[in-house]
């Protein structure tokens, strides 16, 4: 657009640019969202809603600084489907919405530091199931959606993929109703470019989760 030459117009374009952006992100984040729900129903698999709290930390490592953060509390939230392979296994697979992070103090600061990472995760979980206890594990694979190190937008400067483990169990109280733990644990450097100068950031997260089927 010609009018962007002109300086007085700066802002108004940036703002323009940036709601085209949020608009086509929403856009496939929806197309996502239907064709996730569209597979479940022709698949005959059973859907089901996860919802809970992230202890988020991360494993920090620098050639130059030693570093121990501290965990941050944030959550996670999306659908899940089970699809069963036999009497005791399912495959489950989800789509998340995922918040990480870190909180750790530096000496002779009197505020914390805290980083964000909030993420459109996939995880790709086996469960057995003996009774009503459940135990499952798989990868995951993460978008990045946005990343802020005290306020300050990071996510240019931060890998756009993560990937890790998961690993954990539950209890289901009724046919539908649940409740369990996992730990996840990322194996992609967060730090992104960075990590070729010896950083490294990798997530770590104990998840606490209330499960609901459809």
């Amino acid at each position: 657009m010609q009018i962007c030459t002109f300086k007085k117009y700066n802002g108004m374009c940036l703002c323009i640019v940036l709601r085209i952006k949020q608009f086509q992100f929403m856009k496939k984040l929806l197309t996502l969202i239907f064709a996730f729900v569209a597979f479940v129903s022709v698949s005959n698999a059973q859907l089901g809603f996860r919802g809970g709290v992230n202890i988020a930390n991360m494993t920090l490592e620098s050639e130059e600084l030693s570093l121990e953060p501290g965990s941050t509390l944030v959550f996670h939230v999306g659908l899940t489907y089970d699809k069963m392979i036999n009497e005791n296994l399912t495959f489950r697979p989800g789509l998340l919405y995922s918040a990480k992070g870190y909180n750790f103090e530096l000496d002779g600061f009197d505020e914390n530091i805290e980083g964000s990472y909030n993420y459109l995760e996939v995880p790709l979980d086996f469960v057995y199931k003996t009774g009503a206890i459940n135990i499952h594990g798989g990868p995951y694979i993460g978008y990045l959606l946005s990343a802020e190190l005290e306020g300050e937008d990071i996510k240019e400067e931060s890998q756009t993929l993560d990937f890790g483990l998961n690993l954990g169990i539950s209890y289901d109280i009724t046919e539908q109703i649940g409740f369990g733990f996992n730990y996840g644990l990322g194996l992609a450097n967060v730090f992104g470019d960075e990590g070729d100068e010896g950083n490294s950031a990798k997530h770590k997260v104990i998840g606490l989760f209330i499960a609901y089927k459809l």
